[in-house]
């Protein structure tokens, strides 16, 4: 646990071998870093993992006043910092791609490879504004079921998916106001003109049933970011929850 900000807690932890090559995982929206647990087991000891609850996530405290992806940005510093992590490569979900994005447009000198993995560069504000209202007026729980499902690709089994039922007490368990303040980050965000200005090297993934960041964003983002590479999945919104080994697996090939 970090404290930064006047006393506001980051929680992170770190696993794996210190000798081996330093990967960071950022988990999406409504996640915490439990979420990355079967993916950890199995990269095994070639790696030492960093992972960070965002704010109002997992254990971390909640952001003060407006939240800006930056603002994800330095606190995933912070934390490096903190662990004396010059650089590291990167995989990053969702919001977690996102601050990948701004960390390499902003501070390249601080990663390695970068994975951006079903997210995007600018998300349309109509959809997330809805479920605002929603959690605004009647709590996390009344979008819980709907929102979380879109993780996987398989909605009509979800209920019976034991990583659905992991997700969902991670979604549950988020502050409902700082989920929002991080949803108006995410329509704040516009990096769709600074894409050319990435260095790393970039693996973008998407998923073909992806609802949140449908395939074409990530599209995008292959084609504005000189020399990546993309991947396309047959998931949802988060592809390390409906199959952690292939996924790994694709970790591993690309940062080996």
């Amino acid at each position: 646990m970090l404290a930064i900000d006047n006393g506001r807690k980051i929680h992170f932890e770190i696993n794996g071998n210190p000798a081996g090559r330093k990967l960071m995982l950022l988990n999406s929206l409504g996640t915490s870093l439990r979420s990355w647990d079967e993916v950890v087991g199995l990269l095994g000891d070639q790696y030492h993992v960093l992972r960070i609850d965002k704010s109002g996530h997992g254990q971390s405290d909640p952001h003060p006043g407006t939240a800006r992806i930056a603002d994800n940005t330095a606190d995933v510093l912070a934390v490096m910092d903190a662990v004396q992590w010059d650089k590291a490569s990167v995989c990053g979900v969702s919001i977690g791609g996102m601050t990948i994005i701004d960390m390499a447009i902003h501070y390249p000198d601080r990663l390695d490879k970068i994975i951006i993995s079903n997210s995007s560069s600018y998300v349309s504000p109509e959809n997330l504004m809805e479920r605002c209202v929603m959690i605004d007026h009647f709590g996390l729980a009344f979008v819980a079921d709907k929102v979380v499902g879109r993780f996987f690709v398989d909605q009509s089994t979800v209920s019976s998916n034991r990583r659905y039922m992991v997700a969902l007490k991670d979604f549950l368990s988020c502050d409902g106001a700082d989920y929002i303040n991080w949803c108006n980050a995410i329509v704040a965000m516009d990096y769709r003109d600074q894409l050319h200005e990435i260095k790393a090297e970039t693996l973008v993934i998407t998923g073909q049933h992806d609802k949140a960041t449908p395939a074409h964003m990530g599209q995008y983002l292959h084609a504005s970011i000189k020399g990546s590479t993309m991947i396309e999945l047959p998931y949802g919104h988060i592809p390390y929850m409906d199959n952690p080994e292939k996924y790994a697996g694709i970790l591993k090939r690309f940062i080996s």
